[in-house]
């Protein structure tokens, strides 16, 4: 992290949470490095899942095999949440469901930013209409990632089951239009490598641009600690140097059109273990199950803690339960939902 960025957490830390939250952000560095099985410091960052809800059954996500009960989050539920984590300062309302499905997502929003919190969600932009893109840019979200898994009607659509290609471009150019010269919510643009969409990444920067958008994440594709999801794993890339080859074509092609391009979640296996979650942040489902991460949080049958709604998230972080995971993670005994997690490890350079 840079100099600037501690700075800025710092400085944020200390204006939203004071001096009680300035010692548990001295605690969480140290955390980092010395990975304890007892963690001292709380998380300052967490992905609350705001609904498993979803309008689309897309071909490389697990929500269509969810075995689980259709919940939306409450804002009450949400401020009990927020209640049990008073060190907290960024929430990430991204699950497995459409956010902009759940009715409260802009009350939960607006009181978020009451209490001086960073927040913001990712949407398939398919339900942005007038009043939504109305909301959006007047709830006070800080950032906004839409998912646009390929430059080409055919790939989106075949990727994207249910979506309408042409809609979602004229939708996003509503919000784009409606932002106007705001600074807020940042919005960017989130790309899925699969091993058929992948080629299109540079014509997704040209489209990108022409969205008025200057940001585009890509991450690839991960089976969420089930490997019986085969329909999911066949679509995963293996050939680092086709990811390589094209990743290069697109960032050249980024930088000459001055859009900022990031990728996450490509791994380089033959690198050490990158991930830190257990000791900085949890994901929280909307049923109030803690699990280890964002990649692994969708289903707690397959992983959870506890359910933060019926015992303490202070009891959950460091429950037997929680510590046996820390220790597995740091020895060589990985822990099996871990094995084929593309967080695992740091990411491929290119």
């Amino acid at each position: 992290m840079k100099l600037g960025q501690k700075y800025n957490i710092i400085k944020n830390t200390l204006k939203t949470k004071g001096w009680k939250g300035f010692s548990n952000l001295v605690l969480t560095w140290p955390s980092l490095s010395i990975e304890p099985v007892n963690v001292s410091s709380r998380p300052i960052f967490v992905q609350i899942e705001p609904t498993i809800d979803c309008n689309l059954r897309c071909a490389a996500c697990i929500n269509p095999t969810l075995k689980r009960e259709t919940r939306m989050l409450s804002l009450s539920k949400f401020k009990e949440i927020i209640r049990q984590l008073p060190y907290v300062q960024k929430i990430s309302l991204v699950g497995a469901g459409e956010p902009l499905l759940n009715p409260e997502i802009f009350n939960i929003i607006e009181y978020a930013k009451s209490r001086g919190l960073t927040i913001g969600f990712a949407t398939n932009a398919t339900l942005i209409d007038d009043k939504i893109a109305q909301r959006i840019i007047h709830s006070g979200l800080d950032w906004l990632n839409i998912s646009l898994d390929g430059a080409t009607k055919g790939t989106y659509e075949n990727i994207r089951k249910g979506a309408d290609f042409d809609a979602v471009l004229k939708n996003i150019e509503l919000l784009i239009r409606m932002k106007g010269k705001r600074n807020k919510p940042e919005i960017s643009v989130w790309f899925l490598a699969l091993k058929n969409n992948l080629d299109e990444l540079p014509g997704l920067v040209l489209l990108v641009e022409r969205l008025g958008i200057s940001e585009l994440f890509v991450q690839t594709v991960h089976n969420w600690g089930d490997p019986s999801l085969k329909n999911i794993d066949s679509q995963r890339i293996d050939d680092t140097a086709r990811i390589k080859k094209v990743f290069s074509q697109a960032i050249a092609l980024a930088r000459k059109k001055q859009i900022k391009f990031e990728y996450v979640n490509v791994p380089d296996k033959g690198k050490t273990r990158f991930c830190k979650w257990p000791w900085k942040s949890c994901y929280i489902t909307v049923d109030g199950y803690v699990t280890p991460c964002c990649l692994h949080g969708a289903d707690p049958k397959v992983i959870n803690f506890g359910n933060i709604f019926s015992e303490s998230f202070e009891e959950i972080w460091n429950n037997k339960a929680y510590q046996d995971f820390r220790k597995k993670l740091k020895s060589d005994d990985v822990p099996s939902i871990c094995v084929d997690c593309p967080s695992y490890y740091a990411k491929v350079e290119i």
